[in-house]
């Protein structure tokens, strides 16, 4: 591999690894860890200051557990930032046993991070040609022609009423100027997410359980939003 192939591909890595390293950090402090951090982040690096973690905010984000709407909920904040984690509700409905703090979670579409980081990697190493089909590389993949299921992204004409990529990374902004970038995945009962700043001075990784298919638990992915980066500024399009 030549310098400037490496150089890609750590930056790369570098890049996707605010969210991965956030998935990793998922056992790597005990519940309800607070740790204050060193220094404020630059608003060079963040987009702008981040606030301060306020454990009682952070609580009050996921408390209140379980209800008809969500069971339980795992956040937990790293980096350089501080530290912060705990869970709220119940883990296991038949025997009314906590969120344990090293629970494990369903990420659904955080997996596409995964995947993201991998081909980026095989470009960065001339592997593969990002300008190319993926026909070149995948002969027998083809685009499902299905229906789209209430999808408000797909929206150009050949698109219209069919599947399509409906979602990749994350970039939101919240309302002090911190912008952060992540994604979020759900699957029948779990509702999970990975953020952090391009500094990677503050990783989130949260999930929470919902107990129907209609969106409810969202007021705590925004809540828990809220007392980790700011509010979050609805995306104008």
């Amino acid at each position: 591999m030549n310098s400037s192939a490496a150089r890609t591909r750590w930056s790369t890595v570098a890049a996707s690894g605010a969210v991965l390293v956030a998935l990793a950090a998922g056992t790597a402090a005990p519940a309800s860890a607070v740790t204050p951090a060193p220094a404020p982040a630059t608003a060079a690096a963040t987009g702008a200051p981040l606030p301060g973690l306020d454990p009682v905010k952070l609580q009050a984000a996921i408390g209140g557990l379980p209800n008809a709407d969500v069971t339980g909920a795992l956040l937990r904040i790293t980096g350089s930032a501080g530290h912060w984690s705990d869970t709220s509700g119940v883990g296991d409905l038949e025997t009314g046993e906590g969120v344990p703090p090293d629970a494990h979670l369903r990420i659904g579409s955080v997996s596409k991070v995964f995947t993201a980081t991998v081909v980026l990697q095989l470009a960065a190493e001339h592997r593969i040609d990002l300008d190319r089909p993926v026909q070149q590389y995948l002969p027998l993949f083809t685009v499902p022609d299905v229906p789209s299921f209430h999808s408000s992204q797909c929206r150009t004409v050949a698109d219209a009423g069919r599947a399509c990529m409906t979602m990749g990374i994350m970039r939101v902004t919240a309302s002090n100027g911190a912008v952060v970038w992540g994604k979020t995945g759900s699957r029948p009962g779990w509702t999970s997410g990975v953020f952090a700043t391009r500094d990677l001075s503050r990783k989130i990784v949260y999930s929470v359980n919902p107990t129907n298919l209609d969106g409810t638990e969202m007021r705590y992915v925004q809540q828990i939003a809220a007392a980790s980066f700011g509010t979050v500024v609805p995306t104008r399009n």
